[in-house]
């Protein structure tokens, strides 16, 4: 993905997610998998792999945080430098396709150049 022909930065950041929050935000994933769930069987709807193995993560996490482990949040971002605009269409289009490909989702941060510039930087900031 950062052989794109211009100059690319990379920055991945990690942060603790508070255990309350962790908590709510599991009960809510418990309580829509078990209300879906409740709905597929009274309209005889069969449950997907997709909805088991989320259910599994669900109960993953429950546990993980039980056993004392903190949750992360995580942010990455990309900044592409070229010396000229088309360079920079091509790069960040090359860029673009090799997310895809690896299976992450990327945005470009239009109108917040200054903000994915900074979030380059080597400064230790942490997830904004």
């Amino acid at each position: 993905m950062l052989q794109a022909g211009a100059t690319a930065r990379v920055s991945v950041c990690m942060e603790p997610v508070d255990p309350s929050s962790s908590r709510r935000d599991l009960e809510a994933a418990r309580t829509q998998h078990l209300a879906d769930e409740q709905l597929r069987s009274r309209q005889g709807f069969q449950t997907s792999i997709d909805t088991h193995r989320q259910a599994e993560t669900v109960e993953r996490r429950e546990s993980e945080l039980a056993d004392g482990h903190s949750e992360l949040r995580f942010a990455g971002h990309i900044t592409v430098s070229a010396e000229s605009v088309a360079e920079l269409d091509a790069a960040c289009g090359h860029v673009e396709e090799q997310a895809r490909a690896s299976a992450l989702d990327i945005r470009r941060m239009d109108g917040e150049h200054d903000l994915g510039l900074a979030a380059t930087l080597p400064l230790c900031r942490g997830i904004w």
